[in-house]
């Protein structure tokens, strides 16, 4: 399978996640170019090379000539190094962001795929807590006449339900790991809605301590 495949099946794996508020390309990746050390380091060394080319280009200066002159053509000269500047800084801003799309791009497919695997899975333990319960007292087949509860029926089930919620709840557990750490490589702020869903975790690992067995 091509490079360009694989982009596009994430791509759409990405858009059967959960969305999240301000989860998206653009403003991440300006952010990430604004707070970059690197971007940082590299338009410093140009603006101080920019003020270096004009501090030559003052003690260069044609003293035959008039100060009004003089000073035009400094005005220029300083006018046309900043613009030149910009450029660079501007190439390798647009470079930088162009370099990182991608890898945005699959840590946002990741946010969104696993917060909704750790958001369905909490959703869902509770509800299905209380149907186990519920069906450990049921006798594990319709018999004429009814059969009275089946105390080992009602033991496995409780036992099988309650390794499968367990799993449930570790998957989330898991889930929730990756969205933050996804989140931290593009340094993502959670909103607090979500980082509260966590809080869920201890009391849905009670929910599932309270299946009798």
């Amino acid at each position: 399978m091509s490079l360009k495949a694989q982009t596009e099946i994430l791509s759409k794996l990405g858009n059967l996640g959960e969305s999240i508020p301000g989860l998206s390309p653009g403003p991440i990746i300006d952010k990430l170019a604004k707070e970059s050390e690197e971007i940082k380091t590299i338009t410093d060394s140009i603006d101080t090379e920019v003020e270096e080319e004009i501090e030559r280009a003052k003690r260069s200066e044609d003293k035959t000539k008039s100060e009004e002159e003089r000073k035009a053509e400094r005005d220029q000269k300083i006018k046309e190094s900043r613009k030149k500047a910009d450029a660079q800084k501007k190439k390798i801003i647009d470079s930088f962001k162009k370099n990182i799309k991608g890898i945005v791009e699959e840590k946002i497919t990741v946010i969104k795929q696993n917060y909704k695997v750790f958001k369905d899975s909490i959703d869902s333990i509770p509800p299905d807590v209380t149907a186990l319960i519920s069906n450990i007292a049921l006798p594990p087949a319709i018999t004429a006449p009814p059969g009275a509860p089946n105390p080992l029926y009602a033991i496995n089930l409780a036992k099988q339900g309650k390794n499968t919620l367990g799993r449930t709840l570790n998957a989330a557990i898991v889930a929730f790991t990756e969205v933050l750490k996804a989140a931290n490589a593009i340094k993502f702020e959670i909103p607090q809605f979500i980082l509260s869903l966590f809080e869920k975790i201890s009391i849905v690992n009670n929910v599932i301590s309270s299946i009798p067995i």
